[in-house]
């Protein structure tokens, strides 16, 4: 049975350059149900090895398809067997999908990742060593991993008042938005009107000097961080 490598679903009406590559320099394939498209290419099925070249492949495909149309992209090479497979996944999910599709139409993603000095805050054991729940309790377990993941997340409050800032001068710019947090910065994804990209740009240009940390602006992409976890098959 052959492998099927997913990039993305858009809408009818893509045109495929003839000069676009898939993975492992294959062919594009549209596999259709209805309404929805989903870029693919048929691997053989020893092809599960995807070098670097491959990711950058992966980029172009869901670039050039965003360029014209809405798009889910896939954040993760995602395999599966048979076009049957990838018809059948579209049908089961065509009500999500299409939901998502208009969300995402028009828009694009832009990230902002702020490195903030002198926290202030000493790492913590959690984010030192990656501890685990220790309890043997099944729901003392649960609610240890719940208070681990909390505070991996919690914001310093230098990086609060960074937050509430951007949160105040760009948020009245943008669709959605989402915040995560590691042990050395947080970033925040924004979904960005493509009509309303130039006025995010400018404000944010109007507000770096207000900025004490680093902001590195990283954008505009297609909406990875606003695939909903189903999708991620």
């Amino acid at each position: 049975m052959e492998n099927v490598y997913l990039y993305c679903v858009t809408r009818r009406g893509l045109s495929l350059s003839d000069g676009l590559q898939g993975v492992k320099q294959g062919r594009l394939e549209l596999i259709l149900w209805q309404e929805l498209v989903a870029v693919s290419s048929v691997l053989a099925p020893e092809d599960l090895h995807f070098p670097m070249d491959d990711v950058l492949r992966h980029k172009e495909v869901i670039d050039y398809v965003h360029a014209s149309l809405p798009v889910i992209p896939m954040r993760f090479p995602t395999i599966l067997i048979g076009r049957e497979k990838v018809r059948l996944f579209l049908q089961r999910h065509s009500s999500r999908l299409e939901e998502v599709l208009n969300r995402l139409e028009g828009k694009v993603e832009v990230s902002l990742i702020a490195m903030v000095n002198g926290r202030g805050d000493k790492p913590t054991h959690i984010e030192k060593h990656g501890i685990r729940p220790e309890t043997r309790d099944g729901i003392g377990y649960l609610r240890q991993k719940k208070q681990i993941q909390e505070e991996m997340h919690k914001l310093s409050p230098g990086e609060e008042k960074v937050c509430k800032l951007l949160t105040e001068r760009l948020n009245p710019l943008v669709t959605e938005s989402q915040i995560e947090r590691n042990s050395t910065f947080f970033s925040i994804h924004y979904l960005v009107g493509k009509d309303r990209l130039n006025e995010f740009e400018g404000q944010f240009e109007g507000i770096k000097g207000e900025l004490p940390d680093k902001i590195l602006y990283s954008g505009p992409w297609p909406p990875y961080s606003f695939v909903p976890e189903f999708l991620e098959v």
